[in-house]
């Protein structure tokens, strides 16, 4: 479609500013039955879609007891408003509590951030799965040359959401990818685990060295936990 076609449809509706104004544009959390219904009724997966979750679960989930971690990075570390993603370290405390705690044999990694997936595929080797997503060493993970790059990241996105679902316990921050998880597997909820790591500058200047700056700094200086 070309932008003059959509711009003249009577079936788009341009959103504003206001939006940001509403709850449930924000977080799941403030979806409400109503929503769930629409969306039950509405939302149908692309069939090709659930063939590679089918086809990746059948293959490396079966007979596995699956630990699930989302460790956001990339552009999250410097956005303004946002929550703070998990260091390092801190995420491979919480793996190895749980590996040794739970017994899980196996890792399912979301990770956009190639640094995060490297040290972490180093780190735990066979016990690492994961689905062949787009990786990036940038802050703008959309700035690629890749064909259909924009389009093939909702996918790959929608493809580790929907494996993330059916792992027996998520560790992540605050993030919608781990939310929408939830939201198709309900009974999901109880075996999830956030970092909280409190929340970026509304200021865009600051924002963009905050979470370097904690990152550095022992906890009574005001680092991260």
């Amino acid at each position: 479609y070309k932008l003059k076609e959509v711009y003249n449809s009577k079936n788009v509706i341009i959103t504003d500013s206001k939006t940001r104004k509403l709850a449930c544009f924000d977080s799941f959390e403030n979806l409400n039955s109503e929503h769930y219904k629409v969306f039950k009724k509405y939302i149908k997966i692309n069939k090709s879609i659930l063939n590679k979750v089918k086809i990746f679960k059948k293959k490396y989930f079966k007979n596995n007891k699956i630990l699930g971690v989302h460790f956001r990075g990339t552009d999250m570390k410097y956005q303004e408003r946002h929550p703070f993603p998990p260091t390092l370290k801190q995420i491979k405390k919480e793996i190895d509590l749980n590996l040794k705690k739970y017994r899980f044999n196996k890792i399912f990694l979301v990770t956009e951030e190639l640094e995060n997936f490297n040290k972490l595929r180093s780190e735990y080797n066979e016990k690492i799965l994961f689905f062949d997503s787009f990786r990036s060493i940038k802050t703008d993970i959309f700035n690629n040359k890749r064909k259909f790059h924009r389009p093939r990241i909702g996918e790959e996105n929608l493809v580790d959401m929907l494996l993330l679902k059916d792992t027996d316990k998520i560790i992540c921050s605050n993030s919608h990818l781990p939310d929408a998880s939830m939201y198709f597997n309900k009974k999901l909820r109880k075996n999830v685990q956030y970092i909280q790591n409190g929340y970026n500058s509304n200021n865009l200047l600051i924002a963009q060295f905050l979470w370097k700056i904690k990152n550095v700094l022992p906890k009574f200086l005001g680092g991260f936990d």
